[in-house]
């Protein structure tokens, strides 16, 4: 069943924000009046690279992030979820800040599946292009040891320190040919 997030006003004039389940908008704007609460804003959850059974598509396999985008998607993870941030919340905020659209379609997907009841590590594994087994792993063991703070901070130290190798190696190969 899909999944709304919604903002809506409760008897007391708050506002209340959440993810509702339901086959429609116009369905969820019925679940939540009948809860007494006033919508605001229904949005759907799932992206399109996920189906209506909540799966992966087989195109969502061959999304990929490139390693510059990955070491700074996970230097922003590590931070909001170390700051205290649920991954939800933490994912959202990047969402809003990201500009290119594959990766926004990559993490909407994989906050979706957060937001669905999954783990992050397997969230991420929608993507095994994107997110590689040794960063799922890594994303895995931090959630089930309850230090992904920790295991993230590390993980983002790593990525950006296999990037600057990366550039540093194609720098020394692209110099010679000068």
């Amino acid at each position: 069943m899909p999944a709304f997030e919604y903002s809506a006003l409760d008897a007391g004039g708050k506002t209340r924000k959440g993810v509702i389940e339901s086959d429609s908008a116009r369905g969820a704007r019925s679940l939540l009046r009948e809860q007494g609460l006033a919508p605001l804003t229904i949005e759907a959850v799932a992206s399109e690279t996920l189906s209506a059974s909540g799966k992966s598509s087989f195109a969502s396999r061959f999304q990929t992030l490139n390693p510059t985008e990955l070491a700074l998607f996970t230097r922003q993870i590590s931070t909001l979820i170390a700051a205290g941030l649920p991954i939800d919340a933490a994912l959202g905020g990047i969402i809003r800040q990201t500009e290119t659209p594959r990766i926004r379609r990559i993490i909407t997907a994989v906050r979706a599946k957060v937001v669905e009841g999954m783990s992050f590590a397997q969230g991420l594994a929608a993507f095994p292009r994107a997110f590689n087994d040794l960063y799922r792993a890594t994303v895995a063991a931090g959630e089930e040891s309850g230090h992904l703070p920790a295991v993230l901070e590390r993980l983002a130290d790593y990525t950006e320190g296999r990037q600057a190798t990366t550039q540093k190696v194609q720098m020394a190969l692209f110099y010679p040919a000068l």
